[in-house]
């Protein structure tokens, strides 16, 4: 049964939800003013006014990541007992083949371009059946999976 919170716990909770808000105003500025140097010019009206003939910001953005996620993770599994070793490696090679089928580079460098700009945040679980619906049932309830969350 769900616990019933009184109205003096919910203000207090939605109070410091808006307090941390503003607490995050100025970095969310800030990282907004560095995607926009980032997009360049000709991205949106709302991007930035002036031309950037070399976008050092990109440049930058491009080597990290690639320095940092070059490929997909791999997992290496092992064990000192001789009679598991069959069973740890159909594991590590499971965990190998899950981690290309849900993309995970693509994720792991989403998330590494968002830290780059301040803060970087993945969600790893095992999907539910909620998950299951976001992701066009293409993700089955009861699989590990790995998303971005956007700082936005």
């Amino acid at each position: 049964m769900a616990k019933q919170f009184s109205t003096e716990e919910l203000n207090r909770l939605c109070s410091s939800v808006q307090h941390s808000r503003r607490q995050l105003e100025w970095s969310r500025k800030q990282r907004l003013r560095a995607v926009k140097q980032y997009a360049g010019r000709h991205y949106s009206e709302d991007s930035v006014k002036q031309d950037v003939p070399l976008n050092l910001i990109g440049l930058f953005i491009q080597i990290v990541t690639r320095s940092l996620i070059s490929q997909d993770p791999r997992a290496l599994l092992s064990t000192f007992e001789r009679a598991h070793k069959p069973t740890v490696s159909q594991m590590q090679t499971w965990a190998n083949k899950e981690m290309e089928k849900m993309r995970l580079a693509e994720t792991l460098e989403r998330v590494v371009t968002d830290a780059l700009f301040g803060i970087g945040i993945a969600k790893v679980a095992l999907a539910t059946p909620g998950d299951s619906a976001t992701t066009a049932w293409n993700l089955r309830a009861g699989t590990p999976f790995v998303e971005s969350i956007d700082p936005d």
